[in-house]
């Protein structure tokens, strides 16, 4: 039996490690899951995708600026997170793609581009001046992109019949900072009140200190005994407290 020197064992030795380490790296490729730049970009359509089925008529278009490197996962079970980097998705300049397996968090990968939002938003067909009421004929919706808007409004029913709180020009988004309940009374004017306890019901005749909304509690004056109470606002000129 020919028997092998130190040095030709050594080889052989270190030939049989490089074969065995090389099967044992192909069996980790093979037993986890490879995430190339089109997986990526997908996961994100994905996650756009269901965001638009929430707000309708609402279309979100990524564009990345760049390609993202491939690589693998380990085995086991895997779950994709998308967070945008704004909660509520417009205007957001990045998508980052987080992967668990597990439960343990592998990977993340943050994907930076341009997120175009296009939507019908209400949009002035005049100048509307502050202080006036919004008319059915003084807003329209119109189809634009909207990821440079803060606050747009979806829904003319937001709009129509609601005061204008600062001026907007002819052609411009209504935004819901530019537009407030206009006060069902007015401070100075004579109000309805109604107080109520136990099923019993007592009116009076009041003066409205501030102007107040649907809703508000204002400070209200009884015009007989000069009382002042708080108030809240339930309709035209009628207030209500309770005693």
């Amino acid at each position: 039996m020919r028997i092998l020197s130190d040095k030709n064992r050594f080889f052989w030795l270190l030939l049989v490690s490089m074969v065995i380490g090389l099967l044992w790296s192909s069996l980790a490729v093979a037993g986890g899951t490879t995430i190339t730049n089109q997986d990526i970009q997908r996961t994100i359509k994905t996650y756009l995708n269901k965001a638009q089925q929430r707000i309708n008529h609402v279309d979100y278009t990524f564009e990345p600026y760049s390609k993202e490197d491939s690589f693998t996962l380990p085995a086991g079970k895997l779950r994709i997170d998308v967070l945008p980097a704004v909660k509520k998705i417009i205007g957001s300049r990045h998508f980052t793609v987080v992967y668990r397996v597990d439960g343990r968090t592998v990977k993340s990968v943050t994907v930076r581009g341009k997120l175009l939002v296009k939507a019908d938003v209400v949009v002035a067909q005049q100048s509307l001046k502050r202080g006036t009421i919004i008319s059915a004929e003084d807003v329209s919706l119109v189809h634009l992109d909207v990821s440079r808007i803060r606050e747009p409004i979806f829904d003319l029913k937001n709009v129509v019949g609601k005061l204008v709180a600062r001026n907007v020009r002819a052609g411009q988004p209504v935004e819901f900072k530019s537009v407030e309940t206009p006060p069902l009374v007015h401070k100075g004017s004579f109000v309805k009140l109604v107080a109520r306890r136990s099923g019993m019901m007592l009116t009076a005749i009041g003066i409205a200190l501030e102007d107040g909304s649907k809703g508000e509690v204002i400070r209200v004056q009884n015009n007989r005994s000069k009382k002042v109470v708080m108030a809240q606002v339930v309709g035209p000129d009628l207030v209500e407290v309770e005693f």
